[in-house]
């Protein structure tokens, strides 16, 4: 295939060039869209209920331990940093996950 485009280049490797950075960029593009759908699922899926504390949604608890005394075996407690530090001491008596929000910062 010589086809010739004016000024002499060839417009096949023209075609090849387009069509490599397109998929180049297209490669990108799924990567940064795959990252942030990741930072969004943060809650890990359990085999039990999941209670909450702190947040905004309806039948959350203010206080760890309160959710850690409704949690049954295999339940998790997913504590939200807007009420954070909390300060309590915590009891446990069933085997369950506690999860924050966000552990890699401390207050």
């Amino acid at each position: 295939m010589d086809v010739k485009y004016e000024g002499g280049i060839n417009l096949f490797k023209k075609i090849l060039v387009i069509g490599i950075t397109i998929l180049f960029l297209g490669t990108c593009i799924t990567q940064s869209v795959a990252i942030d759908s990741v930072k969004k699922s943060s809650i890990p899926i359990s085999s039990g209920n999941t209670l909450y504390v702190g947040g905004g949604g309806p039948g959350n608890y203010t206080k760890i331990q309160d959710a850690i005394n409704e949690a049954s075996d295999g339940d998790t407690v997913y504590v939200y940093d807007d009420s954070s530090p909390y300060f309590e001491n915590l009891i446990m008596e069933t085997s369950i996950n506690l999860l924050g929000e966000d552990r890699n910062y401390c207050y």
